[in-house]
């Protein structure tokens, strides 16, 4: 997306360099100077609002999965299908006991997403992810 803000702008430039003859030098630098500021202005909030978002993602998915790792179970013979199925490697029915009551539907449908299952296995298995999961660990811990 900021590609394409940035080809927007280019061509706003483009279609102003036409025009700078009309205008005297000062105001013409004071103009894009203002352009480019209001750009740089506009393009830091969005990314500043995208982080907010992230870290009260964050934030909310380190609350909800706090104690996870009690859960998880030793993995103690070598990956097969039934070894790999997320029942053998997350004690569901003991995290959720763990939960509010009041929570325990979200829980329910929480833990039968995909990406639930996915982030169950790759805490179980080497995941390419070790470092991010670390990180999220170390959130959830706080």
């Amino acid at each position: 997306e900021f590609a394409d803000g940035c080809s927007s702008f280019l061509a706003l430039f483009d279609l102003l360099l036409p025009l700078s003859p009309v205008y005297n030098k000062p105001a013409e630098e004071a103009t894009l100077e203002f352009l480019l500021t209001d750009y740089d202005l506009i393009y830091g909030r969005r990314k500043q609002l995208e982080l907010e978002i992230q870290e009260a993602f964050l934030r909310f998915m380190a609350c909800t999965l706090k104690g996870y790792r009690s859960y998880l179970m030793p993995i103690t013979q070598a990956p097969s299908e039934t070894t790999t199925d997320s029942s053998s490697l997350f004690n569901l029915q003991g995290f959720l006991k763990s939960r509010d009551r009041a929570n325990q539907k979200f829980y329910a449908l929480l833990t039968k997403t995909q990406l639930f299952t996915q982030f169950i296995e790759e805490c179980s298995f080497v995941s390419d992810r070790q470092s991010s999961l670390e990180f999220f660990d170390g959130c959830v811990e706080k």
